[in-house]
């Protein structure tokens, strides 16, 4: 019989599930000598309770935190905008903010005492906007001195360490590469780069022309075929009444053709239509092949003579 192997220590889940209040609750007399929680603590927690199973939490889960704070800060207001701003904080400005009363102005006592009430308090707004003007203005000067400092230390700094020499640790423990080994796997420059590069223009141009010439052509065909479109009611009017008289599908060959497809046959597919063009279809005799290559040629060679697309009618 092979020797039992340890059982390992309960962790984590496991553990706690052990420790699950599955058994009725003990006395309160046990629960007093072999439990250390205090009596105002121990009560019962239903099996719906996420408090049922007792998991240990860390430190950090039982923190307390601030609720989140709702909404945003204003933008604070420019009191001193880049442009006039400085004018604020002079003497002349504060007086034209705040200026006496006639009667100050001419020293005429007060007349009241409510008068002279009113006559401190003002003078107390005066004071109080000039020390709020001051304070502002030297807390806005020192922000932009310590914001400038800092801009200034950081472009010292990254220009130091840029143009800083080489660490003694990074050069003892960089990695040498031998003079025989460095001529080997050296790229050499190629002699004929200016020729390849010459090579390289040329071809570039031909296909930059080819593909304007494709274009040209498209331009072309389109405007020769445009002569049969129909761009009016009359014209639309006139077609169809070519298409749907009677008697539209009849033929020489099939006088009871109902539609197109009686009239003339299928509709004939790109792959017979293919070899048709090269010559390969086993469905044409000779002549018919070579009428069907000497027309392609045909058109070809007119379309180059004229430089023009040519749409051939059918009818």
């Amino acid at each position: 019989m092979p020797p039992s192997l340890p059982r390992p220590a309960l962790t984590g889940l496991e553990a706690a599930l052990t420790t699950c209040r599955l058994t009725p609750t003990p006395s309160r007399q046990l629960s007093r000598f072999l439990s250390t929680t205090p009596s105002h603590l121990q009560q019962f927690f239903p099996p719906d309770s996420p408090k049922f199973i007792t998991i240990p939490e860390p430190p950090q889960s039982s923190e307390v935190k601030l609720p989140p704070v709702k909404g945003h800060l204003p933008i604070p207001r420019n009191i001193f905008p880049t442009r006039g701003g400085r004018r604020k904080a002079k003497l002349a400005f504060i007086q034209a903010a705040t200026p006496l009363s006639k009667a100050e102005a001419a020293g005429i006592p007060p007349k009241s005492a409510a008068e002279a009430a009113q006559r401190k308090a003002a003078a107390i707004r005066r004071k109080n906007l000039e020390e709020g003007i001051h304070g502002l203005h030297s807390r806005k000067i020192l922000h932009e001195r310590k914001i400038l400092a800092r801009s200034r230390y950081k472009v010292q700094f990254n220009n130091a360490r840029a143009n800083a020499p080489e660490r003694n640790d990074e050069l003892l423990t960089r990695s040498t590469v031998k003079a025989s080994t460095a001529q080997k796997v050296q790229v050499l420059p190629d002699p004929d780069q200016e020729a390849k590069l010459v090579k390289r223009q040329k071809k570039t141009q031909r296909l930059a022309a080819q593909k304007s010439e494709a274009r040209k052509d498209a331009l072309a065909q389109l405007y020769v075929a445009a002569q049969s479109f129909i761009v009016t009611e009359k014209q639309l009017e006139q077609r169809v009444e070519e298409l749907f008289k009677e008697g539209t599908f009849n033929s020489r060959i099939n006088n009871d053709a109902s539609n197109m497809w009686e009239s003339s046959g299928a509709p004939i597919s790109v792959a017979a239509r293919q070899a048709q063009i090269s010559g390969m279809a086993s469905g044409l005799s000779d002549p018919t092949r070579a009428a069907t290559q000497a027309a392609v040629r045909s058109k070809l060679v007119a379309e180059e003579l004229s430089g023009g697309k040519l749409v051939i009618d059918a009818q």
